[in-house]
């Protein structure tokens, strides 16, 4: 069961929208350990996940931008079953935490939703802190990066890069995830978990048949 929202207030004046996004899970998730080398088989943990961000968006050009808010997280593993996944490394499995949002950002897509050229490079940072209120103190840094180029009216490329990196005092909820925190095509969700990542991929679109789009991909 999965819930997920967004607000957003724009004021043309000031160039500038407040924005609520929500995102609350109540199932099963599984789990194959952490690292690369991450067996197949899995077990399945049974949890709740709430995430709320409450930021201000400032567009500084017509290209760039930044964020500044609080985030608001939690994170329950209700049951662990029973495998021979090592369930050591899943580390701290129950977690509150709170802390400031940022981000700065720069955006030439001609489309929020379905870019057809452009390019867009952001920098997150997110830093709970036990002084204001979180139960942890970590830091959180996101580095994401994604091109497109057409190539003719029906034929796109399209490249994409991130980089994700927690502190060794970050809880489980926050532990990276291929096709998750990093959105990669052609892998389950939390297939390859750690808590820092590195990826690069690469898609070519063929768009023959409206509204039918033919896409090969690499990771």
């Amino acid at each position: 069961l999965g819930w997920d929202g967004k607000l957003e207030d724009f004021n043309s004046l000031s160039n500038a929208k407040a924005v609520l996004q929500f995102q609350y899970l109540h199932g099963i998730q599984e789990y194959h350990g952490l690292g690369i080398e991450s067996p197949k088989p899995s077990v399945d943990l049974y949890l709740n996940k709430l995430v709320a961000d409450l930021f201000i968006q400032k567009a500084i050009s017509n290209s760039l931008y930044f964020k500044l808010g609080w985030r608001l997280h939690s994170t329950h593993v209700r049951k662990i079953e029973e495998g021979n996944i090592d369930n050591s490394l899943i580390g701290i499995p129950n977690a509150f935490d709170s802390g400031g949002l940022t981000e700065v950002g720069y955006d030439t897509r001609d489309s929020e939703y379905e870019p057809y050229r452009g390019q867009r490079v952001y920098l997150q940072g997110y830093f709970p802190r036990q002084s204001i209120g979180s139960s942890f103190s970590f830091d959180r840094i996101l580095l994401w990066g994604e091109g497109y180029w057409p190539l003719n009216l029906k034929t796109q490329v399209k490249l994409y890069s991130a980089f994700c990196s927690l502190s060794d005092t970050a809880p489980f909820g926050w532990y990276s995830q291929l096709s998750g925190t990093i959105p990669f095509p052609g892998l389950r969700p939390t297939r390859y978990m750690d808590r820092s990542l590195l990826a690069l991929g690469g898609e070519i679109r063929w768009k023959r048949w409206s509204p039918l789009t033919l896409f090969a991909f690499s990771n």
